[in-house]
């Protein structure tokens, strides 16, 4: 009985278990974040807009066990967290009307872009927290004991 116990052991008290598990939950985390993003019903509008901030979400292995989720998009911040009231440069809202709106002809294109740019200035933009909403809902306390439970299982039948 002790021979078949201790390479499981020696491999639990590696932490290797642990590694696996907590990569499994940062790659949930990171998964979801995509995923909230994409969702048109969970910030009442799709955030995407050509899919560069979903794209940018990555995970890092910083140590062992030990796990970083980036967004590397710059304006990511400003989605997750929103922004006080500011004029933002008129070009890029323009190609964002453009683009998302379909309206390319004048002067409906102006008065459209020079009216968000207006309300962005007046209210700012309101936090999409797509990434603290990942982490509350795939990185609770159950699904992390799950997890290590079915690694420390997968352990112990090896």
């Amino acid at each position: 009985m002790k021979d078949e116990l201790t390479p499981a052991l020696k491999a639990m008290s590696e932490g290797k278990f642990l590694h696996r598990a907590i990569g499994k939950i940062a790659t949930s985390v990171s998964s979801q974040a995509k995923r909230n993003i994409m969702q048109k019903r969970k910030y009442k509008h799709i955030i995407q807009d050509r899919g560069d901030l979903a794209k940018s979400i990555q995970q890092v292995k910083v140590a062992f066990a030990h796990y970083k989720i980036m967004v590397t998009e710059p304006h990511g911040v400003f989605v997750h967290e929103g922004t006080r009231p500011h004029y933002p440069p008129y070009k890029p809202i323009r190609e964002w009307v453009s683009r998302k709106l379909g309206v390319k002809e004048e002067p409906a294109q102006f008065l459209i872009t020079r009216a968000i740019v207006r309300n962005i200035g007046k209210k700012g933009t309101k936090g999409r927290p797509f990434l603290t909403d990942a982490l509350k809902e795939k990185a609770t306390q159950s699904v992390f004991e799950a997890v290590i439970k079915k690694e420390i299982e997968k352990e112990m039948s090896k």
